[in-house]
């Protein structure tokens, strides 16, 4: 995904890949310096974590699964 192309995920999108009672805190924003789309969740305790997707990894795996597996590696982040 390069030039004109970016990636985008609806609010509803995300939160379905969260545990219940997370939220989006900042509507996801396409980076384009950084080929990557990345939006702030916070989680039950009022913590902050970036999400990010790459864009790469989208064209990789498709666009669903680049955010199934971004949301899993910030779960598993989360519980270090």
């Amino acid at each position: 995904m390069s030039g004109d192309h970016t990636l985008a995920y609806t609010t509803n999108e995300v939160l379905s890949y969260l545990p219940g009672g997370w939220t989006l805190v900042s509507e996801g924003t396409w980076q384009a310096q950084a080929a990557s789309w990345s939006c702030e969740i916070e989680d039950t305790s009022g913590l902050r974590w970036p999400l990010q997707i790459q864009a790469s990894e989208a064209s990789q795996h498709g666009r669903l699964q680049a955010l199934k597996r971004a949301a899993d590696d910030l779960l598993h982040q989360r519980r270090r």
